[in-house]
C-alpha cells in the first residue's frame, strides 16, 4: 500500500483529524483501484499505445491538505501544500493539485516539478494524463537533462514516445542548451531517448566555434550534428556557408551541403559553390558534385576552377576536377593560363598541374596553346603528348599563327617574371608545322621565343612558297609574319619549282644559308661541294633560256622578285645547255628530291603524317672520332 505524510501540526488536522484520516484511507483505496485499471487502448502523442503495467500504483507521498467532496466536485480530489505524488520512477511535485480519479489525470499548480528517468520538468501549471503518459506544462517551463536544459513558455511531453513539444508565447522564443551550444527558435521538439531535436521558424544556433541562422533545424546531441533546411547561413571560425539543405558535424568539422550552396572564407578571398558540397574544416578536404566552382584570390594571383566533380584541400593546396573542368590562373600583366579538359589536377603550393582527356592549355600572356590528351605544367614548364596523335600546338605571338603537331611536346619558360623572359618548345617524333609563309616537317624540333628560331633535326624539310630546303638539320629565324633567315647544315639541298611547274632550280652543298626580305628570297649562300642546276630566264619574261650546271666550293646568289640578279663564286666549272640540248642526266642533281606530297597544306593537315617514300631518306653520315691518347708500357 502507499505512504502518506501529513503535517500533524497543521490546523486542519487538529480540528478534523479523524475525518481526514478516514478521507485519506478512502482516497488511497481509490488511487490504488485506479492504478490497477489496465486500459489497453491508451494512446500517446505519436499514436502509439503503451498500457499501464499490471499492479502499477500511484502513491501520495505528501500533502498538507487532502480534500474530497463528491457533491461539490464529483471525481476530483484536491491536494494542497507541498504535494508529492509518485508512480514507478516518476514523481510529481507542486503547491496544489487536482486528481481526477475517473480520468486518471492530474492538474498541478504552482512550482510544478515532474521527474522522469532522464529529465525534470518544471513550470507554473501542469496537466498530467496517466493513461497516455502525457504531461503538459505551461509558464516558465524548464526541462533539465544530464547535459543540458530546455526553456520555453509551454511544453507537452509524452513519456511513451519521449518527445517533448516546446512552444513560445507571441513574440517569445524557446531555448535549448547542450553544453556550449545554445539553440533558440519560435517552436521545437526534443526526444529524450534519441537526444534529437527539431526547431522551426527563425532558428539561431550559437556555439563558441560556430553560429547558424536558419528557418528549420534538426539537432543530434550525440553526434553534435545540425541539419539546416531552408535559407540558412553557417558561420564558422574560417568560413561563411550559405545553403538550403546542409549537415554540420561540429566535432569533426565536416559539412555536407545539398542543393546549390556557397562556402566563403572569412577574408572573402576564397569562394566555393556547387550543387552538392562536402567540406571538412579540420582536414581541409572538400568535394563537390554538380556545377562546382572554386574561386581563390591569393594576393595579386587569381585562381579559378570549375567542373562537374571537384575535390580540393585547402591545407595542401591540391585541386582535382573531373568532367568539363576549366582552370584559370591569372596575375595581371604577368600570367594568364586557361586550361580545360575531362580531368585536371593542380596544386597551388607546388604550382604544378596535370590534365588528361581532351586537354586544351592556353597561355594568353605568352600567346601559345596546346591541345592534347595529356598535359603536365608548372610556372615554367609544360609537357604534352597524345596517344591518339591528335596533339596540336599554336603560337600566335606573331602576326601569323604557327600550328605544330608532334607526338610529344615540352615547353619551358626561362627568367620568368623578368623583362628577359623567353620560352622554348621541344617537339619529338612526327613533327609537322604550318604557317602561311612557311611549312616544315621533321623528326624533332626546338623553337625559341628569344629570336623566334625554329631548329629541326633528322630528315627536316622546310617549304617557303615554291622553294624547298632540306638537310641534316635546319634553323629558321622568323619575323612577326615572315621568314627572315634559314640555315641548312649537312647534306643541304635547295629546290625551287619554276613557274612552268616542270623544271627546278637546284643547289646542293655541305651548308647553306638563305636570307629573306618581306618573305622574298634575296640572297642564298652555299658552302662546300656546291653543285648548281639553274634555269636563267628572259629579263621581262618567264621563258627558260637554258640550263646552267656549275660545280664550285662556294656561291652567293642575289635575287629580286624571284629572279637571279647576280651570282658570285670562286673558281668554278660549269656549262650551259640550251633547252633543246639538255642531257637527261643533267635535269636533276644526284641528291634531288621534291617532297610536295609530304608538305602540310593547311593548319589541320599537320595531323596527317606522311613520311618520305622509301629510299629517299637522307643518308646517315658517320662522324670522325677524335684521336685519343693512349699510354703504353
Amino acid at each position: 500500500m502507499g505512504e502518506m505524510t501529513l503535517d500533524r501540526h497543521s490546523h486542519y488536522y487538529n480540528i478534523y483529524g479523524h475525518r481526514i484520516m478516514t478521507m485519506i484511507i478512502l482516497c488511497l483505496f481509490a488511487l490504488c483501484a485506479v492504478a490497477q485499471n489496465n486500459n489497453k487502448n491508451n494512446g500517446n502523442a505519436n499514436g502509439n499505445v503503451k498500457p499501464k503495467k499490471p499492479g502499477e500504483k500511484v502513491f501520495l507521498e505528501h500533502a498538507d491538505l487532502l480534500k474530497y467532496d463528491e457533491m461539490e466536485r464529483p471525481g476530483v480530489q484536491i491536494l494542497k501544500g507541498a504535494v508529492s505524488l509518485r508512480m514507478a520512477n516518476n514523481t510529481l511535485k507542486c503547491d496544489s493539485a487536482y486528481f481526477f480519479d475517473r480520468q486518471e489525470r492530474y492538474e498541478a499548480f504552482g512550482n510544478v516539478r515532474i521527474h522522469y528517468d532522464r529529465i525534470d520538468l518544471s513550470g507554473r501549471h501542469a496537466v498530467y494524463d496517466d493513461r497516455s503518459k502525457q504531461a503538459t506544462v505551461v509558464g516558465g517551463v524548464v526541462v533539465k537533462r544530464i547535459d543540458g536544459q530546455i526553456f520555453c513558455d509551454s511544453l507537452a511531453y509524452n513519456d511513451n514516445s519521449k518527445w517533448a513539444y516546446c512552444y513560445s508565447d507571441e513574440g517569445g522564443r524557446i531555448r535549448i542548451v547542450n553544453g556550449p551550444t545554445t539553440i533558440t527558435s519560435v517552436r521545437g521538439q526534443y526526444n529524450t531517448g534519441t537526444r534529437e531535436a527539431d526547431f522551426y521558424q527563425d532558428v539561431v544556433v550559437k556555439n563558441p566555434k560556430y553560429n547558424i541562422n536558419t528557418e528549420t533545424a534538426h539537432y543530434d546531441e550525440r553526434q553534435q550534428m545540425v541539419h539546416v533546411m531552408g535559407p540558412s547561413t553557417i558561420y564558422t571560425q574560417d568560413n561563411i556557408i550559405e545553403t538550403n539543405d546542409g549537415y554540420y558535424f561540429s566535432q569533426t568539422g565536416l559539412m555536407e551541403l545539398h542543393g546549390f550552396s556557397t562556402i566563403t572564407s572569412r577574408d572573402g578571398k576564397r569562394v566555393i559553390t556547387g550543387d552538392n558540397l562536402v567540406y571538412n574544416e579540420k582536414t581541409g578536404d572538400s568535394q563537390g558534385k554538380g556545377n562546382v566552382e572554386v574561386d581563390d584570390q591569393q594576393g595579386e594571383r587569381h585562381i579559378r576552377i570549375t567542373g562537374d566533380d571537384l575535390s580540393f584541400n585547402n591545407n595542401t593546396g591540391r585541386r582535382e576536377g573531373h568532367g568539363n573542368v576549366v582552370f584559370n590562373d591569372r596575375i595581371p600583366g604577368k600570367r594568364d593560363i586557361h586550361v580545360t579538359g575531362d580531368n585536371l589536377e593542380y596544386n597551388e603550393k607546388t604550382r604544378t598541374g596535370r590534365g588528361w582527356g581532351h586537354v586544351f592549355y592556353l597561355d594568353r600572356h605568352n600567346k601559345n596553346s596546346i591541345q592534347a590528351s595529356n598535359v603536365e605544367y608548372n610556372d615554367t614548364t609544360a609537357k604534352a603528348y597524345d596517344e591518339n596523335s591528335r596533339m596540336i600546338v599554336k603560337d600566335f605571338s606573331q602576326k601569323d599563327t604557327l600550328y605544330m603537331h608532334c607526338d610529344t611536346l615540352r615547353m619551358q619558360t626561362f627568367h620568368a617574371n623578368t623583362d628577359s623572359v623567353y620560352r622554348e618548345a621541344h617537339g619529338y617524333f612526327h613533327v609537322r608545322v604550318f604557317r602561311n609563309d612557311i611549312q616544315a616537317v621533321c623528326d624533332s624540333m626546338k623553337i625559341s621565343s628569344v629570336d623566334t628560331c625554329l631548329v629541326m633535326y633528322r630528315d627536316p624539310i622546310v617549304w617557303n612558297e615554291s622553294r624547298q630546303l632540306l638537310g641534316d638539320s635546319i634553323k629558321v629565324f622568323m619575323n612577326d609574319s615572315t621568314v627572315r633567315e634559314a640555315y641548312v647544315l649537312g647534306q643541304a639541298l635547295s629546290v625551287e619549282l619554276m613557274s612552268d611547274s616542270t623544271h627546278y632550280n637546284q643547289v646542293s652543298s655541305d651548308e647553306m644559308q638563305a636570307f629573306f626580305v618581306d618573305g622574298d628570297l634575296r640572297e642564298s649562300v652555299a658552302k662546300g661541294n656546291v653543285r648548281i642546276v639553274f634555269y636563267p630566264t628572259e629579263e621581262n619574261d618567264t621563258t627558260l633560256m637554258g640550263l646552267v650546271y656549275t660545280e664550285t666550293s662556294m656561291t652567293r646568289m642575289f635575287l629580286e622578285k624571284q629572279k637571279l640578279q647576280k651570282i658570285w663564286m670562286p673558281k668554278s666549272e660549269g656549262i650551259m645547255y640550251p633547252m633543246t640540248q639538255i642531257p637527261p642526266d643533267k635535269y636533276y642533281l644526284p641528291s634531288f628530291a621534291w617532297f610536295d606530297y609530304v608538305r602540310p597544306l593547311n593548319p589541320m593537315d599537320v595531323f596527317n603524317y606522311r613520311g618520305k617514300a622509301k629510299g629517299t631518306e637522307l643518308k646517315s653520315i658517320k662522324r670522325t672520332a677524335p684521336p685519343l691518347q693512349s699510354l703504353t708500357e
